[in-house]
């Protein structure tokens, strides 16, 4: 909102309101010039609380406060404003797998059974590799963001955590709870974790791994 008080040569002066000005043969002609000879707009001050979210900082047209002072800056939260986080390009391309799955075939025009990789739906980090579980697979993710390798499994992805240096990864009733063994720059290898063990959704706890599973 416009200020109450002006200061002229070390002298302050308040500054009187549009109804405070005398009307009739006693009114004030005013008229406004602009700030800049390529603006004609006028030079007012508008604030706005930071908050809920913040960092936005262009009023539109439709006066809604647009971002523009806040690339690279995280604003979707109350009273915060931090650092966004850098993004990265991943290639989600299919990598390789130990042996040929069969909906990576087609028959005609038509796929030859279920393809194994879906949408993205777990990330986790191990031994210095992302791992992206998506559909029935596992991607692992090297160093120049590239996957290297996709290891399938009997069921879709549920879940997948990280505890005791390794990951493990919760694929629902039909097949046991898989844990990574090994972790090389181009091949992970997954054995079962524990005999008779099926999980869905995995949390990392402090001292031990959560297993969630659905009732039948």
């Amino acid at each position: 909102m416009p200020g109450t008080h002006l200061a002229l040569n070390g002298e302050a002066y308040k500054v009187v309101s549009d109804e405070m000005l005398p009307s009739g043969r006693r009114a004030l002609t005013r008229s406004f010039r602009p700030s800049e000879p390529s603006d004609p707009g006028r030079i007012v001050t508008r604030r706005w609380k930071l908050s809920g979210p913040i960092g936005r900082s262009r009023e539109g047209g439709d006066g809604v406060l647009g971002h523009e002072y806040s690339i690279d800056l995280e604003t979707r939260f109350d009273s915060l404003l931090t650092s966004g986080g850098a993004r990265t390009a991943l290639s989600m391309q299919d990598a390789a797998s130990s042996s040929p799955q069969l909906g990576a075939f087609a028959l005609g025009s038509a796929p030859l059974g279920v393809s194994g990789v879906g949408d993205v739906a777990h990330i986790i980090e191990d031994r210095r590799f992302l791992f992206v579980g998506r559909g029935r697979g596992v991607t692992q993710i090297n160093s120049s963001m590239a996957a290297v390798q996709t290891t399938f499994f009997d069921a879709q992805v549920r879940g997948m955590a990280v505890e005791g240096g390794k990951h493990f990864v919760g694929v629902g009733p039909t097949q046991t709870v898989r844990e990574a063994d090994s972790v090389s720059a181009t091949t992970t290898t997954y054995s079962e974790a524990l005999a008779n063990t099926y999980a869905d959704s995995l949390l990392e706890g402090s001292d031990r791994l959560w297993m969630v599973r659905r009732e039948p």
